[in-house]
């Protein structure tokens, strides 16, 4: 049984109406009781019929108007932090603007460590290439700075023996010393060799043993003492004007240069101590009296090569003067021709120094010629040792 909801009050009234009648009714109380019991019996049936009672809704009301808005709530929690977002692509680079005006000049700065730095490095690199050149890498008795020409060939150094016409500087005196004779003439046209040169290797008519053929406009003999018209001047081996011997002459055979027949000093020191000299290290024909001067001029005391040489007096001249390491070479050739060889033996000083190395000490070096006939060679020695002193001059 469906029964709307206002069918159900309709019945609760009813029922309520007669529960009303029937008290009012009463006719004794026994009578009273039994309708109790009757009407609780009344009651529990229309309850269960209540129970059965499927409600239908009824239709629906207009909508009611809206409430009003309640308060706002309280905030929530912040959330967490979103993952930052990707760079955006880079702008396009603006003008360039103008360039400023140019600051002003700082102060200058202390350049003095720099200076101390380079002067440092610069010592160092002296101290370096004294230690190279005062190695003896080939183990020959002779280090670069004692003027071993090849320290890598234990065969070569400044007193070995010269091989002929072998293509080696042997004693590094600066030239091969090869015996060369093209024209088969028996003389040789080394010039540095010997004295005895053969002036034209092409002909073996002309040569130092030839006679001079007066008027050929030829040099027969090469010697240019002998001229082609007949007349002689000086030549090699000739007494010079104050009584040397001539060993050297210009093209002109008028001047020259001779040596004193007799040493000026049998052993002494090339001196000048410590004092480097570049001005003195020529080793030509025509150094040695610049090189004296400049000795004599540089270095101070008594009893040195130099000095010594240039206060030699001969025969009433005073102008004698040390030779160089080529003249000196010239002086041999000389006594050679003469055959007096013995007269010029020894150790000699020449003017030509080569120089001076640093490595915890100065240590200086002059060229000297070495006379043991017939050989003759230079080295390079110690400024310090013994050696004998011969004067030259020129005229």
């Amino acid at each position: 049984m469906k029964i709307t909801t206002c069918t159900v009050s309709i019945l609760t009234v009813t029922l309520l109406m007669s529960s009303v009648a029937m008290a009012a009714e009463r006719p004794s109380v026994s009578n009273n009781a039994a309708r109790i019991t009757a009407l609780d019996a009344e009651v529990t049936t229309i309850k269960s019929d209540i129970a059965t009672i499927e409600l239908t809704p009824g239709p629906k009301g207009d909508k009611g108007d809206i409430g009003l808005t309640g308060d706002a709530g309280a905030n929530g929690i912040d959330g967490s932090l979103g993952a930052p977002g990707t760079n955006g692509a880079d702008g396009a680079q603006g003008v360039q603007g103008e360039v400023g005006p140019q600051g002003e000049v700082g102060p200058e700065g202390n350049t003095q460590y720099f200076t101390n730095q380079i002067n440092d490095l610069t010592t160092l690199v002296i101290q370096l290439k004294a230690r190279l050149i005062n190695q003896d890498f080939d183990q020959d008795g002779y280090s670069p700075a004692e003027l071993d020409c090849n320290d890598a060939d234990n065969t070569i150094y400044p007193t070995a023996l010269e091989v002929l016409e072998d293509g080696i500087d042997n004693d590094c005196d600066g030239v091969d010393g090869d015996f060369i004779d093209l024209d088969d003439d028996g003389y040789d046209s080394n010039a540095l060799l010997t004295v005895d040169i053969d002036c034209d290797d092409s002909n073996p008519n002309i040569n130092p043993g030839m006679n001079e053929i007066v008027g050929d406009g030829i040099d027969n003999d090469c010697n240019k003492s002998t001229t082609d018209n007949g007349e002689i001047e000086y030549k090699i081996g000739d007494t010079g004007p104050a009584g040397g011997i001539i060993f050297f002459l210009q093209e002109d055979i008028e001047h020259g240069m001779e040596v004193a027949p007799v040493d000026s000093s049998a052993g002494t020191t090339w001196g000048c101590g410590t004092t480097n000299l570049p001005s003195a290290r020529g080793t030509n024909v025509g150094d040695g009296y610049q090189n004296t001067l400049n000795i004599n001029h540089g270095c101070e005391g008594s009893g040195r090569a130099a000095l010594i040489a240039s206060e030699f007096q001969y025969n009433g001249t005073t102008d004698w003067y040390l030779p160089s390491r080529d003249e000196l070479f010239h002086i041999q050739a000389a006594y050679r021709i003469l055959q007096r060889e013995t007269e010029f033996v020894g150790e000699y000083w020449s003017s030509s120094h080569v120089g001076c190395t640093t490595f915890g000490f100065t240590t200086c070096y002059a060229a000297t010629w070495i006379v043991e006939p017939p050989q003759g060679t230079s080295t390079s020695t110690k400024t310090t040792q013994t050696h004998k002193v011969r004067a030259v001059r020129h005229f």
